[in-house]
């Protein structure tokens, strides 16, 4: 190795996610050869050729390699030194190291130790809610996810935080940097240069921020083609709306029922971060102030804009015709495009009762029934939408101001909020075997939950392939043990559940279903259903 070898040092930089790390590393692609000039690699590069290119950093194939579990330590340090290349200085990046264990830290603690390198972990952390929404946009973009925040907040871990009691635990104090991104956002290349002492004399200034959060518009598409096309594609979808307006400012909404999940989650965990690693309180719970100036930290009912839901529709449906589809969803796609090709003009016919804000894009994704069966939006709405009092637009005022103008409305439920429960996380199933699946059903809402003559409450489920592919959708319907479920209650009921007709692995989705009206789960409110991997076997 040289004389020089005690003056090795490698930078990783671990993210977290959602801190500007791809704004970082497009940077360190686009002018390693100044860092070379300072003493400093970047290697074993991923050569984008966009500045608004999302890659996982150079650190990537560290990554693989740690996750093999297949490299002999000979090979694992040969990766290390040759992050190095000719200089004696390196930085090594991605937010997937954030992702390592406490025993895969110990083995990069153990290989540097092995090649006499110093070595420094560099962190940054976000304020609670503000990273909560960012990274449920993130799976909404690259994860195919279609939940509501209200879940995401519910069910998904504070990664940051798991990432800090991993190499806690593994990593002196001394070799570990965790800095406050909410502070430093405006520039974190120029934060980061001045942590590793470079810099001085390269333009920060002008860099280009990468991975931008979607606007609600974006996010309700995504959410509702998530749904139906899984989530194989979301992150080209995604990638054609980023690219089309890299630069516009997504402002999301705080919702205080979500800060308040994420308050009684998470506040020890806050105080524990703040010890460790700050020795003072720096991170917290709501954005910070010069956020909360152009961010609306109560949700806010107002209608976006027809030019941008229209602008949006055409970027995805120009995305959509260029994927490249497998058989098995061809047809599927050949009634979204044929839905979405209809909806460009409103058809040549006397209808009735079509309101002025009509979004028939947003009907047919809050409704998917409707998406499946290839109907005109405008003559479903207008022949039985209207009468069924089916939601239209993504973010609007309460549906039907003049609610007596709907039949039967007093008994429609608007905003159902609660939870199915089995007391199994997975389940195996032979074939053309029908199984009967026990359920707690619980009612967190304001809202009675009542059957009447036209509107009927029933049990219902949605089998998906693994890839969260549409198999069947409105599968049988199971009454509920009583016609009425008030505000506050928790009864107890079961379903017969009867598997697809091939083997395979599979998700079950168990929820509820108001005839007229709509499934619980996607009537856009905070109902959880039960989700089940099932396997199911036979010849």
């Amino acid at each position: 190795m040289g004389d020089d070898t005690s003056y090795r040092k490698i930078i990783f930089h671990i993210g977290g996610t959602k801190t500007g790390s791809s704004a970082l590393q497009n940077f360190f692609e686009t002018n390693h050869q100044y860092f070379e000039q300072s003493d400093f690699s970047y290697e074993n590069r991923v050569n984008i050729n966009s500045n608004y290119k999302i890659t996982s950093g150079n650190g990537c194939i560290l990554f693989d390699k740690l996750r093999t579990n297949k490299t002999t330590d000979d090979q694992f340090d040969h990766l290390i030194q040759s992050y190095f290349g000719k200089s004696i200085n390196c930085i090594c990046s991605s937010e997937l190291l954030s992702l390592l264990n406490a025993d895969e830290w110990t083995k990069i603690h153990q290989s540097c130790n092995r090649l006499g390198v110093d070595y420094i972990i560099i962190m940054y952390i976000r304020n609670l809610v503000p990273f909560f929404y960012s990274a449920y946009n993130q799976q909404v973009k690259r994860g195919g996810y279609f939940g509501h925040i209200n879940s995401f907040a519910l069910d998904f871990p504070w990664v940051h935080l798991d990432t800090l009691k991993a190499i806690y635990k593994s990593i002196p104090i001394e070799n570990i940097k965790v800095f406050h991104y909410d502070s430093i956002r405006k520039n974190i290349v120029k934060h980061f240069f001045s942590i590793i002492e470079l810099g001085e004399d390269i333009d920060t200034d002008d860099v280009f921020y990468v991975n931008r959060s979607l606007t609600p518009v974006e996010i309700n598409f995504m959410r509702g083609l998530n749904k139906f096309l899984g989530r194989k594609y979301s992150d080209k979808l995604s990638d054609s709306l980023i690219y089309a307006r890299p630069n516009i400012n997504a402002n999301p909404r705080y919702d205080p029922f979500v800060i308040n999940i994420l308050a009684k989650k998470f506040k020890s965990d806050i105080e524990w971060i703040n010890d460790k690693f700050f020795g003072k309180t720096v991170v917290g719970l709501l954005p910070e102030p010069d956020d909360k100036k152009t961010t609306d930290l109560v949700y806010n009912s107002t209608q976006e804009s027809d030019k941008e839901e229209s602008l949006v529709m055409r970027t995805l449906c120009r995305c959509i015709a260029d994927l490249s589809l497998p058989d098995k969803v061809q047809q599927r796609i050949f009634n979204f495009s044929k839905s979405i090709l209809a909806l460009t003009s409103k058809p040549n016919l006397c209808l009735t009762d079509i309101p002025d804000d009509f979004s028939p894009i947003a009907y047919l994704l809050l409704n998917p029934d409707i998406v499946y069966s290839g109907v005109n939006a405008y003559e479903h709405y207008s022949n039985h939408g209207y009468f069924e009092a089916r939601e239209y637009k993504f973010i609007s005022e309460r549906f039907g101001k003049s609610s007596e103008k709907f039949i039967y409305n007093d008994l429609r439920i608007t905003k159902p909020v609660g939870t199915i429960l089995t007391n199994v996380s997975s389940l195996s199933m032979p074939l053309a075997v029908s199984t009967n699946l026990e359920l707690i059903i619980a009612n967190h809402g304001q809202e009675d939950w009542m059957s009447g003559i036209f509107r009927t409450i029933s049990l219902s489920y949605h089998w998906y392939d693994y890839e969260w592919n549409v198999v069947a959708y409105d599968r049988e319907r199971s009454p509920l043990p009583t016609d009425i479920i008030r505000s506050g209650q928790t009864i107890t009921s079961s379903i017969i559940i009867t598997p697809p007709v091939n083997a395979g692995i599979y998700y079950l989705v168990v929820t509820i279903v108001q005839d007229h009206v709509g499934w619980f789960d996607e009537i856009g409110y905070d109902f959880n259903p039960a989700i089940l991997e099932v396997t199911i076997s036979g010849g």
